[in-house]
């Protein structure tokens, strides 16, 4: 079969060349835009490279500004235009406020302030999204903008779990103590990670006048009064101990090992007689716990109570008795007591044992080991 040029499977060769030209003129204007663009983008990039260490520069002149309202040079004026800009400053006035304090900072505050950027701030606080929240808090709070105290103490009981936390950084931050009211009624949990982060907040301000402890103490939150424990020990409320005490009988074991460890700073004459008493009442960590407070605050009317501990069947108690015994009664007084057992000949401070107790006493392991612990940690 011959394919004429009228048939309908003929080719038009002038159409082929018209679609080759026509395709190879939008690779090209392909190419070439993606040239431009990128050259555009490079340009902007190095545009914004340049503006970035203009206002770095500009910042780093304001740390030593002296009196009066800063002057706003004509290039940053133009650049406040845009929000990404504005974001920028802001991001660099936090980044160097964190180092810096006294007039320094107060310098950084008032630029932030007159640049109008707490009201960006601001914006980002009321707004429904709770990131933008947790920002516009973080950077109110670092700028100390005490202005905005009861609106970002509102928002320390906030559902939203993030923004909860952020607020009570904020309020302790920009009030100290008197910013953890919201302790009062709070309904929420305060994680162990929580905590370490307003106690960080905390250093360094002087606790003059500080209350609430005491409601704290009874709160029906648990977290709560395992955080006041924490604070009357940090700070020697000596006045609080019978409270303290009190907290040695709540039914969270986490509440109770906390008053434990509480006593290590608030202790008197008492407290080993109060610890021992109610040393059975716990588990394990309990039991070691109140043994590392009572080594920390010693006594000498407690070998009865060590004595009966060497009888535990967990190797880790009897090392925390012996360790108070070794360092409150002597070395040797240790040392004969497993002596006596070992070889079952009586010492005059056996007569807190009975012979059967002795003999008990008798396996050399783990006392060699324990022994040795002790020796190497007192020549260390």
């Amino acid at each position: 079969m011959i394919i004429g040029k009228n048939t309908p499977f003929s080719i038009n060769v002038g159409s082929i060349e018209l679609a080759i030209i026509i395709f190879a003129l939008l690779l090209v204007a392909g190419v070439c835009f993606m040239l431009l663009y990128l050259l555009f983008v490079n340009f902007q990039e190095h545009r914004k490279s340049l503006q970035k260490e203009y206002i770095e520069q500009f910042i780093s002149t304001i740390v030593f500004w002296e009196g009066g309202e800063i002057a706003i040079p004509a290039k940053v004026s133009k650049m406040l235009r845009y929000s990404y800009f504005r974001q920028f400053i802001t991001d660099e006035l936090l980044r160097a406020k964190r180092d810096l304090s006294g007039i320094t900072g107060d310098n950084l505050r008032h630029l932030y302030e007159q640049l109008a950027l707490n009201e960006d701030s601001v914006d980002k606080l009321n707004s429904f999204l709770w990131h933008y929240k947790v920002q516009g808090i973080h950077e109110l709070a670092i700028m100390e903008q005490g202005t905005e105290l009861e609106q970002i103490h509102l928002l320390t009981t906030d559902r939203n779990e993030f923004v909860r936390k952020e607020a009570q950084i904020a309020v302790v931050k920009l009030s100290g103590f008197e910013g953890l009211r919201f302790l009062d009624a709070i309904p929420y949990s305060l994680s162990n990670w929580q905590q370490i982060n307003l106690i960080a907040q905390l250093s360094g301000v002087p606790a003059m006048n500080f209350t609430g402890i005491e409601k704290w103490l009874q709160s029906s939150n648990e977290s709560v009064v395992v955080f006041a424990l924490k604070l009357s020990g940090m700070y020697q409320r000596l006045e609080l101990r019978q409270t303290v005490a009190q907290c040695l009988v709540h039914p969270s074991m986490q509440v109770r090992m906390e008053a434990v460890k509480c006593f290590q700073h608030i202790y008197d004459e008492t407290t080993a007689a109060l610890l021992i008493q109610k040393y059975h009442q716990g588990n394990k960590q309990y039991q070691l716990t109140s043994l590392h407070v009572l080594f920390a605050i010693g006594g000498t009317t407690d070998v009865p109570f060590l004595l009966s501990q060497f009888k535990a069947e967990d190797h880790s108690i009897k090392l925390a008795a012996a360790r108070i015994l070794a360092k409150y009664h002597g070395f040797s007084l240790l040392e004969a007591f497993v002596n006596s057992g070992l070889t079952n000949n009586r010492r005059p401070f056996c007569e807190w044992l009975s012979p059967k107790e002795s003999q008990t006493h008798s396996d050399v392991y783990p006392w060699y080991d324990i022994i040795q612990q002790i020796k190497s940690e007192q020549t260390t």
